[in-house]
């Protein structure tokens, strides 16, 4: 029993060792890969009302022209 209470805490040295190490680096995970600013919640809310509407009614003008929009322009962001 004490040989196994003396790998484990062997273990946990060599980890929190292992963890200051690495956390010496001068570039972090933030630096990078830093986050893109979201579109605001009521700009999300009008793309979902657009998507219903032509859902709902596929021939009316404002579909035809997002449709042409995004053939022209596609968006590749997320």
């Amino acid at each position: 029993m004490q040989h196994l209470w003396i790998s484990f805490v062997k273990g946990v040295v060599f980890g929190i060792l292992l963890m200051c190490l690495i956390s010496c680096t001068t570039t972090t995970a933030t630096d990078v890969a830093k986050p893109k600013p979201r579109p605001s919640t009521i700009q999300n809310i009008d793309a979902i009302g657009k998507v219903l509407g032509c859902m709902f009614a596929p021939s009316s003008e404002e579909c035809v022209e997002l449709r042409k929009k995004s053939k022209e322009q596609p968006n590749f962001e997320d």
